[in-house]
Parts: structure tokens; C-alpha cells; sequence
């Protein structure tokens, strides 16, 4: 199982799609747009999809910060709320919780609905905490024990 991740910043671009034939890419609106080479693009996640699947890859996650998560796949499009509740601390790592426990719940129950919200649930965790601090099982399922 292979999950990609595209890193943009303001001096540098990646594209999400050198990555395509993957099982899983994530990336946020802003690098959809850039992929699919059409900004502001409300339908990017879609569009990203599409190429993406015709080179291999089972699903793409787009990440959507305050509105949450999109998991788009041949079956379907799942919509995921943001669990962050408390204010945002900082979101530096909450995609890379995201990956990781997106990927690992798919692995194991090859959900991607379930993965989507596992993955966005340690992403407001991750949310929740100054500085990089370790994303633990114990702090998600807590998270979710909340809902």
C-alpha cells in the first residue's frame, strides 16, 4: 500500500500527480488546483480524481481545512466533517496525521469512508497542540469517544 502527500509551499510547488499510480493521494484545494492546472476550480477534487485513477491510484483525499474532507473513489465521494472543536492551536502536521492514520485504517479495513474520518479525527488532534507532538491512538479514539 503506497499513500503520496504533495508539500506546497509559497516559494515551492509539487504536484500530486507525479505521484498518481499510488493507492492513495492526499492533497488540499490549492495543490488540486495546481495539479489539474485550473485555480479556483470548485470541482478540483473530481477532476484530480479522474487523472489520477487512470494511472493506478484507488482514492484520493482532498483535504479541505475548515470544511473537512473529501475521499473521492470509483465507488464513491465521501464527504467528512472537520472534528476539530476546540480552536485550532496549530495545523502544522495535521496532514501528515491525517496520512498516517488514514492509510493505516485503510489498510486494515480497506474502508475509505471509515479512513477518511479515523485520518481527520488525528488531524484535529494534531490541531489541538502547539508544535509537532505525537498523534497517539489512545488521544484519537478519545477524540472520537467526544462525538
Amino acid at each position: 500500500l503506497l499513500a503520496a502527500d504533495s508539500q506546497t509551499t509559497d516559494i515551492c510547488w509539487g504536484n500530486i500527480l507525479d505521484f498518481a499510480g499510488c493507492d492513495l493521494l492526499f492533497a488540499n484545494e490549492r495543490e488540486a488546483q495546481f495539479a489539474i492546472r485550473s485555480q479556483g476550480d470548485p470541482y478540483c477534487g473530481f477532476k484530480l480524481s479522474k487523472l489520477a485513477k487512470a494511472q493506478g491510484t484507488k482514492a484520493v483525499f482532498l483535504k479541505r481545512g475548515s470544511a473537512g474532507l473529501d475521499v473521492y473513489s470509483d465507488a464513491a465521494m465521501h464527504t467528512v466533517p472537520a472534528y476539530a472543536r476546540q480552536p485550532i492551536v496549530d495545523p502544522i502536521g495535521a496532514g501528515d496525521a491525517l496520512l498516517a492514520y488514514a492509510t493505516l485504517t485503510y489498510a486494515v479495513t480497506k474502508d475509505l469512508e471509515l479512513a477518511g474520518r479515523i485520518g481527520s479525527l488525528a488531524a484535529a488532534e494534531a490541531c489541538a497542540h502547539l508544535g509537532n507532538e505525537p498523534v497517539t491512538r489512545e488521544a484519537v479514539m478519545a477524540r472520537c469517544q467526544q462525538l
